[in-house]
């Protein structure tokens, strides 16, 4: 038989009874602050309706504020990368017309001394003279017009920054050559090292030497 006294402890179910839980009063009070602290603060709404109202037109001014300062900036950047924009333009107008001229030039230019002061019939003298670099490369160059030209050029084409292009003068390099020929003006050449000799120069490094900014 079932003895109740004996079980005192049990539930009805069998189970055993927990005893009342306590808590620290110390840990108590430790977690409550924490729980304090990990709770964001809410800031106090004012309860008169004229003070709520006053906050609410505060925080619309400050944003139109800010929105109208963010719109003078972006202005700002946007006419100042216009104006950049503008000078490139112009800037690259200037060089195409520049170059354009500068080619003009280059076609119809006889490449020799004393241009439309020189005597007919009195012998010929090209403005031309060769000069090889450190680096074994070398060029013919007519002091009158700045035209360059390479060992790599033909009557038909020459090659400048990479590009194959039309030959506006009608000089190769051989035809450069023998303008040096009936010249009084000298080769000349950079002390050039010893392992540069076997150097050969590509049309593919040849510089845009047409361009004005290689005069």
């Amino acid at each position: 038989m079932f003895d109740n006294k004996n079980n005192k402890g049990a539930s009805s179910d069998g189970d055993p009874k927990q005893a009342p839980r306590t808590v620290d009063p110390v840990v108590a009070e430790e977690l409550r602050k924490l729980d304090a602290e990990s709770t964001p603060a809410i800031p106090a709404i004012p309860s008169d309706t004229n003070a709520l109202m006053s906050l609410v037109q505060t925080l619309l001014e400050s944003t139109k504020i800010a929105a109208a300062r963010e719109a003078r900036l972006a202005k700002a950047e946007e006419e100042e990368a216009a104006r950049k924009q503008a000078r490139a333009d112009q800037y690259a107008r200037n060089r195409m017309g520049e170059d354009t001229s500068v080619t003009e030039r280059q076609k119809v230019c006889k490449h020799l001394k004393g241009g439309k002061h020189r005597k007919r019939g009195s012998e010929k003298d090209y403005a031309v003279f060769l000069h090889r670099f450190i680096d074994n490369t070398q060029y013919v160059k007519c002091m009158l017009c700045k035209m360059k030209w390479y060992p790599t050029d033909t009557v038909e084409r020459i090659v400048r920054g990479g590009k194959v292009l039309l030959n506006h003068t009608g000089i190769g390099w051989r035809e450069a050559l023998l303008l040096m020929e009936d010249s009084t003006n000298t080769p000349s050449m950079s002390e050039i090292p010893q392992s540069m000799w076997s150097n050969i120069q590509k049309a593919e490094d040849i510089p845009n030497s047409t361009s004005v900014i290689t005069r």
